[in-house]
């Protein structure tokens, strides 16, 4: 089977990796995470594409059958440009403000996370007016959770202070679901159900990435031997000093 990449800014990704590890473990998968330019949410579009550009370019040599975009900034900004560029499916987030909508009651309010440049892009605009959702979505930044996790701080004290100060404004009480609209924040996701009132739901488009995903490859079970090691790429080199970080990032995702 040809490998499968999987692209992010930064760690984020990982948490749809572990998803598609559990899905089709026999996958071979190839993990790139541009860290040089992280974080993606503060760049602006024509920035993020030319960086992806360089990510197609590193990724020739592997012949992949598939990109999935595991960032919903990167999608946002670059998804449709990439596939005018390429002739293997691109796979893309959007935040889970559908199945959102869709679950909870009228009168309940949903909390869209998710970087600065996410919450700004036409994208997230035009899916909340399809779903005729405006009266409901309020639009919730945290993009600092970002750099919290670069670091590896899921649960520091700063960590939920700083929770605490942008959910500070809103009515939780009327709030019926949180949508994690960035991949890095599943990581904050204890320590959110922790923060939150235990009435709010809280969803992220992992699953039903992965299952698109799924779609659109040729997928087998080898059923021979151990599951392939995935590889494991930043910003285009070898990642020998990151893989024991990436690693136990999938051990928590």
């Amino acid at each position: 089977m040809r490998p499968v990449a999987i692209f992010d800014s930064g760690i984020g990704g990982l948490t749809v990796m572990a998803e598609v590890q559990r899905r089709m473990p026999h996958l071979p998968l190839i993990f790139y995470a541009d860290q040089d330019h992280v974080p993606y949410g503060n760049k602006t579009p024509e920035r993020i594409r030319a960086y992806m550009i360089e990510v197609l370019e590193d990724l020739k040599p592997y012949n992949i059958q598939a990109l999935l975009l595991a960032c919903n900034t990167a999608t946002s900004a670059a998804a449709d440009f990439l596939r005018a560029q390429t002739d293997f499916p691109i796979v893309g987030m959007e935040p889970a403000v559908k199945p959102a909508v869709l679950k909870e009651a009228v009168d309940k309010k949903i909390l869209v996370s998710a970087t600065d440049l996410t919450l700004r892009l036409d994208k997230l605009t035009r899916l909340i007016k399809n779903l005729a959702a405006e009266d409901r979505v309020q639009r919730l930044s945290l993009q600092e959770l970002v750099a919290f996790a670069e670091k590896g701080d899921f649960d520091s004290p700063a960590v939920e202070q700083y929770l605490r100060d942008q959910l500070q404004p809103y009515d939780l009480s009327t709030v019926g679901a949180l949508v994690l609209g960035c991949t890095h924040f599943l990581y904050f996701k204890p320590l959110l159900e922790a923060i939150l009132p235990p009435a709010i739901d809280i969803i992220d488009g992992n699953a039903g990435t992965v299952k698109q995903l799924q779609k659109l490859i040729v997928y087998h079970e080898d059923g021979q031997g151990a599951e392939p090691r995935p590889q494991f790429i930043v910003s285009g080199r070898p990642a020998s000093k990151e893989e024991d970080f990436f690693q136990a990032c999938l051990r928590r995702s």
